[in-house]
Parts: structure tokens; C-alpha cells; sequence
């Protein structure tokens, strides 16, 4: 993950990688929940990182693997 190696000071804020799910980290905010593949869609209210999801209407595509 992102986070593994970026410490800031800036928040780096990031999608596609559904498959860590969100993540919440002091510098980085992962954002990607699914929706496409009927998880969430999530999003992150700056400036006071408050997170709103919201559960996918439909599945817009299914995996291989799923």
C-alpha cells in the first residue's frame, strides 16, 4: 500500500485498489470500497476528512475471481 512508504507531511488521497478496501492512515486516505463490483462507494469530505459510504446500487461488473 501507499502508505508503506509515504509519511507526509502532505495526505495523499487515492483510489482503484478495491481490494485493500479504504484506508485510513494519518497521510494516506484510500477511498476505493467496491462500488463497481457492488461493494461501496465512498467518499472523503475535505477539509474535515469525514468519510461518507453509501452501499452500490447494482453490480457494474463482476470479477473473475469473485
Amino acid at each position: 500500500m501507499l502508505a508503506g512508504f509515504w509519511h507526509g507531511p502532505e495526505i495523499v488521497i487515492f483510489g482503484h485498489w478495491a481490494h485493500r478496501g479504504r484506508g485510513d492512515l494519518p497521510h494516506c486516505k484510500g477511498l476505493d470500497t467496491g462500488c463497481v463490483c457492488r461493494g461501496r462507494l465512498t467518499d472523503l469530505c475535505w477539509p474535515r476528512l469525514e468519510w461518507v459510504s453509501v452501499p452500490a446500487r447494482r453490480c457494474w461488473f463482476q470479477r473473475a475471481d469473485a
